[in-house]
């Protein structure tokens, strides 16, 4: 069996990638072109011998916490958990968030009784009354915690919560009956759910099991005397697991009120990171604690940028930690941080055998050890062991190195390599047998082999994603249930489509909800405006309420109010505004949004440039395009959007900087680069220039939409014959039907035929609204010319600079009608010629 070197070939080849990735890709273009894509084997799936499945993930929850009442409660009346039984269903028809008929069999016989959440179902106050019942009297004595244990949880990486359970769980095993010990119990589960920090393979839910056990222990053991600030602490952690986030942060403000010591000062400021990924929060006047460090860097990153976050992970000791590179790696990109992605794997190789206390070994023993822990768990109530089961420290360990497989696989595919990936493939085959989710990866590299967007998958990929529904729905993350939506053909999974439509909600919670797992509510509705209000400090969520009660294009009025926790900071909730503000009384407000995104990010700048000068703003555009050419590092993104400066520089005259900023963007080669020289030779008369540029964008990117265009807009704007015979191949091409003028009556008269649709928010530009056009219109006809296609309405618009639009639509309820008004373009006509003096 290989090594862990000598397996992970593939994250070479993707260190290689980020300084390499053209050369790459030019190297095997040629042989992309004359052989088919190669399509890996899926080894057959082995389905695991356990007969246990849970309908919905309610009774999952309810079962986890019960079992660990169970597990901790016998060691308290000194008996053996094992050979106990939990048995959860879920009451049929009983309103949501649901009640629970639990059975537990044991040596004192059955026993049963009913669990309804008041609010949701990680509220630990639904299961005093079960801790209570199984605890049993006795005398329930409370000392000291150990205070070793809340200096390591404030370390926060994996050695530290390793050292922390190695000291808690003796004291816990010899002393059941102290609360105190169960709330920090129920924080050291708080500390291992932060580390769940990446966006697309984190799951922090097996780990709010276990806290909303022990605190539920620790409230039935307390009786009626008040929760210690440690215990408040967990819960509020719980609140912000649950994306409770309004909660959560009451209970701060309340603990921070009632900490005169300020001992549970970084717990409440790291949380508070958490909650609102506020950067402004993470600058202190004292050095932070690890765990504030995580989370201030990872604030930096999210709401401002990369560049910041890596700069304070580096500056805190973070930068080479397997939660730090976790959480960076996955919305960190550009040639600068593939690093990140490249390191991912190893480092939650070794983090991951840290969790089991395995000694660093290779690649196969660990995943080897990582497998036995976890189909170790019975689940069932057991001796406890530890304080965190080995099941779940395995599951978390088996989950990071699955997320920094398929992390490595969508960044390769993003670099255009799919190559690439069938060789990382190939040379993982053996070690992804050993994974519970292998079906997941699985389904990344499928995805990742296409050089389209995946329709469906492949049958014996859907069998085995099939099968981890049934043996393991506890392994799929948020992310992955919408996996299921594309299998719906498949016998495995033959149910509604509409039970896998994702962002419904989870009763009581912040949480959207995919998949049929999970039970959730339906998208409208009280508890969808619940839900909003519970988490108002999350970007996608927000985002997903508001298209839920208002459609995909929510008035601006609402945008700003349901974003108004985030537009001070958080650039991801600006750039929504900024993308969604239609009206132009309210360009002042979509001015300072964009000139507070370019602040907080260089590299936004140069994309909401363009959105100013569509608007006519362009001295505040142009200060932006400056700055991002001084400052920005990504040169992809911003060659793609300097076409518009460029453009205003040829306007004023200025053509030999107008031909410097084009050239150096074009070097990138990228087809946004290429095609702004290509326009900026068009526009000064250099034509066929302009035509080796555009012919440059079809050979690099298989794209001939540019060029084809280029050629029939020279044949509508000059009429002579420089480019006859290409002209025609690209009239023949762009427009089968011929280049055809309509009017309204011509349109009523004719059989129906395609349009270009404009419902969704990228579909109506703000451009288009302005000049008359509304969402729901079918587009027909523009300046006079029919198209049927995105790309025909493209042509027809660069066919002149005039800056007023008249365009026929089929809107809904009114037929065919003709719609004028202003509409700024993008220019190809000659540059104006110098007034003299």
């Amino acid at each position: 069996m290989r090594t862990t070197t000598a397996v992970l070939g593939g994250v070479l080849i993707l260190a290689l990638a980020g300084a390499g990735a053209y050369s790459y890709r030019q190297r095997q273009e040629t042989r992309r072109l004359a052989t088919a894509q190669p399509v890996p084997s899926f080894a057959p799936y082995v389905k695991p011998p356990r007969p246990w499945r849970w309908p919905t993930e309610g009774e999952w929850v309810v079962h986890e916490v019960v079992r660990s009442l169970v597990s901790w409660s016998a060691l308290a009346r000194n008996e053996d958990p094992a050979g106990s039984q939990v048995t959860v269903h879920r009451v049929a028809g009983a309103e949501e968030p649901g009640a629970f008929e639990v059975t537990v069999t044991g040596p004192r016989g059955p026993s049963r009784f009913n669990v309804q959440p008041a609010t949701h179902v990680w509220d630990a106050a639904t299961y005093v009354d079960a801790a209570k019942a199984l605890l049993g009297s006795g005398e329930a004595p409370m000392r000291d915690a150990v205070p070793e244990v809340d200096t390591l949880l404030l370390a926060g990486d994996t050695a530290s919560l390793r050292r922390a359970d190695a000291l808690l769980f003796p004291q816990v095993s010899a002393r059941p009956r102290d609360a105190n010990l169960h709330d920090q119990a129920a924080l050291l589960f708080a500390s291992h759910g932060l580390k769940e920090a990446d966006r697309v393979y984190a799951d922090a839910r097996p780990f709010l099991n276990g806290l909303v056990a022990h605190l539920a222990l620790a409230r039935a053991l307390r009786g009626a005397a008040a929760p210690t600030l440690r215990g408040q602490v967990a819960a509020a952690a719980a609140d912000v697991f649950a994306w409770r986030q309004t909660d959560a942060m009451a209970s701060l403000d309340r603990i921070d009120a009632a900490d005169t010591e300020g001992r549970w000062k970084p717990w409440t400021h790291a949380l508070r990171l958490r909650i609102t990924l506020d950067p402004r929060l993470a600058s202190l006047e004292r050095r932070p604690t690890g765990l504030e460090a995580f989370e201030s860097a990872r604030a930096l990153q999210l709401s401002w940028n990369c560049e910041q976050g890596v700069k304070a992970a580096t500056t805190w000791g973070l930068a080479k930690s397997a939660a730090w590179v976790r959480a960076a790696a996955e919305s960190c990109s550009g040639p600068e941080f593939q690093d990140l992605v490249g390191e991912s794997l190893p480092l939650q190789v070794e983090d991951a055998g840290r969790l089991l206390d395995l000694k660093a070994g290779p690649l196969d023993s660990t995943l080897d050890a990582l497998q036995a822990a976890s189909l170790a768990n019975t689940h069932q109530p057991a001796r406890p062991t530890s304080i965190v089961p080995p099941h779940v420290r395995a599951d978390a360990g088996l989950r990071h190195i699955v997320g920094a497989w398929s992390m490595m696989v969508r960044s390769l595919n993003g670099l255009g390599m799919p190559e690439a990936v069938q060789e990382l493939a190939r040379d993982t085959e053996a070690l992804r047998n050993r994974l519970p989710q292998r079906a997941l990866l699985d389904m990344d590299i499928h995805a990742g082999l296409q050089w389209q967007r995946v329709q469906s998958f492949p049958a014996e990929l859907c069998g085995g994603y099939a099968k981890l529904v049934v043996d393991r729905p506890d392994l799929i993350p948020d992310s992955a249930w919408g996996n299921g939506y594309f299998c719906l053909g498949q016998p495995q999974l033959r149910m509604a489509s509409a039970e896998w439509i994702s962002g419904l909600v989870v009763p009581g919670t912040g949480l959207l909800g995919a998949g049929p797992w999970r039970g959730v509510l339906k998208g409208k509705g009280p508890e969808t405006e619940a839900a909003r209000r519970r988490a108002p400090w999350s970007t996608e969520r927000v985002w997903r309420f508001l298209v839920a009660a208002h459609g995909p294009m929510p008035p601006t009025a609402e945008v700003l109010k349901a974003y108004e926790k985030l537009l001070d900071y958080n650039a991801t909730a600006i750039k929504v505004a900024i993308d969604t503000i239609h009206d132009a009384t309210d360009d002042d407000t979509l001015q300072q949004l964009a000139e507070r995104l370019c602040e907080i990010d260089v590299e936004t700048c140069a994309e909401s440039a363009v959105d100013l000068a569509q608007l006519g703003r362009e001295e505040a555009a142009e200060r932006m395009w400056k700055r991002a050419l001084a400052g920005a590092r990504e040169p992809i993104g911003l060659s793609t959007s300097l076409g518009w400066y460029v453009n205003l520089l040829l306007d004023r005259g200025e053509e030999r900087e107008a031909l410097g900023v084009a050239q150096s963007a074009a070097q990138v080669y990228s087809a946004g680069g290429l095609f702004t020289l290509a326009n900026a030779y068009e526009r000064l008369g250099r034509f066929r220039e302009a035509a080796r540029e555009y012919a440059k964008i079809t050979q690099r990117y298989e794209n001939p939409v540019p060029e084809n265009t280029f050629y029939v807009r020279y044949r509508q704007r000059y009429g002579n014959d420089q480019f006859g015979a290409e002209a025609d191949r690209a009239t023949a091409a762009l427009f089968p039907g011929g280049l055809v003028r309509k009017t309204v009556a011509d349109l009523r008269r004719q059989a129906p035929r395609d349009f270009v649709e404009l419902r969704q928010p990228g579909e109506l530009d703000e451009r288009f609204r302005r000049a008359g056009l509304r969402q729901g219109d079918f587009l027909a006809a523009v300046d006079g010319f029919a198209i049927e296609n995105r790309e025909q309405m493209v042509a027809a618009l660069s066919f002149t600079d005039e800056p007023t639009l008249t365009a026929i639509v089929m809107r809904p309820g009114s037929g065919f009608i003709e719609v004028s008004g202003p509409y700024r373009r993008r220019k190809y006509g000659p540059v104006p010629k110098p007034q003299r003096r």
